[in-house]
């Protein structure tokens, strides 16, 4: 075994720096950007790469296209020391997936999302789908590392539990953290579910080089993630974000937090139904008509495919849905000086008709000096996108200067595990090799 005395010296929180700074950009970090990014030589960085390589914590990846000359190696975490898993907890369905501590996904599950009134059902029910996801993979159950939490809800990060969630039955102030941290002995995190997809976002997808950015959820329910200078910012007990709840309309529906006229009652994807069904009582024409008779359900694809054909009642009811939004977010970014936003979540696949509706009114309604800077984009990320940010940040824990005093960080995962001494190498991180 790699015998390692792990304590707060210099020396053992540089490794762990390191070693983060790799996780971070797995398959692409090299010697010399490393150096360059931690403001260090790169004699210092390679004996200090070289110590976590001897500590079976970094590994060799394949190597980076070069100019001219040798080809420098780069560099990626070890995946056989373990891996983490990420839940989603919608209001609909419930997703998990396995990754491993260079971000390539092991396994995905997805499922509806199992709702119980008594407490103790729903915590057995996420245990389940931990388990279910580990054995979706095949997967060593003495290698989890680590599990985050994603809910739809106002979740206070620092006690692990959901204050606030209006969409899922019997998840109020469920003890999460604590109940999966005992039955799995791994650090668990729990988080909302567009802060988890705002990471995925920031590490995976069209937000990697934007330090701020608005992500804003429209599904079951709606939320918004802030970054800032690429933190989230989550506010007093992790209250920030509840776009949903901006009142745009005073004479509105009351909506479950107990006002009237949120944006959640008037844009959410239920709502969207919810108007449709309304215009076709009152005898409004419309082709989707024709679906209900033959009894196919009334969905926010189905709305929004008739309105991209020309259909007058559905292209109503997507593009006041995008106006509803764009006033909201445009008080977001007054309020942020934010000029970037991406939207997820079911109804963001709308399509353009609503996204323009969104785009223009924004530009609208947001300051002067904003609105020509302000860029509005429909999320490249796929339905994982909360998990996988869940994941991202469950990982993190692992290579925090904390994690050595409760003996959980990376360096003592290696100093517990005799790992391969040279992992095989992933096909996926490789750099023309």
């Amino acid at each position: 075994m790699h015998a390692m005395p792990i304590c707060e010296e210099p020396q053992t929180l540089r490794l762990l720096e390191i070693a983060r700074a790799i996780w971070q950009d797995a398959g692409e970090v090299t010697k010399k950007s490393l150096a360059e990014r931690l403001g260090m030589s790169v004699s210092s960085i390679s004996r200090l790469t070289d110590e976590l390589e001897r500590l079976g914590v970094v590994i060799e990846a394949g190597t980076h296209p070069s100019s001219g000359g040798r080809r420098p190696a780069v560099l990626g975490i070890n995946a056989s020391l373990g891996y983490t898993i990420g839940l989603d907890i919608g209001g609909a369905n419930t997703r998990g997936i396995a990754a491993d501590l260079n971000h390539q996904l092991i396994s995905t599950v997805r499922m509806p999302t199992a709702q119980a009134l008594e407490s103790p059902d729903n915590l057995l029910n996420l245990e389940r789908m931990v388990r279910r996801t580990i054995h979706a993979g095949g997967l060593d159950p003495h290698r989890l590392l680590a599990v985050g939490v994603a809910i739809s809800g106002v979740i206070n990060t620092n006690a692990g539990v959901c204050r606030f969630c209006p969409n899922i039955r019997g998840f109020n102030d469920l003890p999460v953290r604590d109940y999966l941290q005992e039955r799995f002995g791994v650090p668990v995190i729990v988080d909302d579910s567009v802060r988890t997809a705002a990471v995925a976002e920031h590490r995976f997808g069209l937000a990697k080089d934007m330090p701020y950015f608005l992500r804003v959820a429209v599904g079951v329910g709606i939320g918004a993630a802030i970054m800032l200078n690429g933190q989230i910012y989550r506010g007093v007990d992790g209250t920030a974000g509840e776009l949903g709840h901006i009142q745009v309309r005073e004479d509105g529906e009351r909506c479950n937090c107990g006002n009237r006229g949120c944006l959640e009652v008037l844009a959410s994807g239920p709502a969207i139904v919810r108007r449709a069904q309304q215009s076709m009582a009152e005898g409004i024409q419309t082709s989707l008509e024709t679906l209900v008779k033959r009894g196919q359900k009334l969905t926010v694809e189905a709305i929004a495919q008739a309105a991209r054909q020309g259909d007058k009642m559905a292209f109503y009811i997507m593009n006041r849905t995008g106006e509803y939004l764009g006033i909201a977010i445009a008080t977001a970014l007054n309020l942020l000086g934010v000029q970037e936003v991406i939207i997820g979540g079911g109804v963001s696949q709308a399509g353009p008709i609503l996204l323009d509706a969104v785009e223009r009114t924004i530009r609208f309604r947001v300051m002067p000096a904003l609105a020509p800077k302000v860029r509005v984009h429909a999320t490249a990320l796929d339905d994982l996108a909360a998990a996988r940010g869940a994941a991202w940040l469950a990982a993190e824990q692992l290579f925090l200067p904390q994690a050595l005093a409760r003996q959980q960080s990376i360096l003592d995962i290696a100093g517990r595990i005799q790992p391969t001494h040279r992992a095989p190498q992933l096909p996926q991180l490789l750099k023309g090799a």
